[in-house]
């Protein structure tokens, strides 16, 4: 992804978040209504930057920022200061996508429902009194 289009991208996150905040601090809470938008938006980002990237963007956004305005910095192993701007947050997503060991995001498996086998063999031995609780 060129740096100019992340940027757009992170930015208007940003100035949506900004919106969705000055709204929840007068008495309206816009968060039911933006779930979806917002799983989408991550889910996209995962499908690009994996896992591993799209954990970096969000800490970018939800994180970097920390109590009272303070910021957050990050390092990569050598003590190498990462993620402190828009450009070094794509250059660090960037190499992570094209990284040998780089994964692919799959969506989790969805677990199934419990049957009344399930249930039965899970719970059984206490409903027929087989054991004492």
């Amino acid at each position: 992804m060129k740096l100019e289009v992340f940027s757009q991208i992170i930015n208007l996150i940003q100035v949506q978040q900004e919106k969705s905040h000055l709204l929840y601090k007068i008495g309206v809470d816009t968060m039911q209504y933006e779930e979806d938008f917002q799983s989408a938006i991550s889910l996209l980002i995962k499908a690009y930057y994996g896992e591993v990237g799209a954990d970096w963007i969000e800490w970018y956004l939800y994180e970097r920022e920390g109590v009272g305005g303070s910021i957050n910095d990050a390092t990569d192993s050598d003590g190498n200061p990462i993620c402190y701007d828009i450009p070094s947050l794509w250059k660090h997503v960037e190499e992570i996508r094209v990284a040998v060991d780089f994964e692919e995001y799959s969506l989790p498996k969805q677990k199934k429902a419990m049957t009344q086998e399930d249930f039965n063999q899970i719970f059984g031995k206490f409903l027929n009194g087989s054991s004492k609780l």
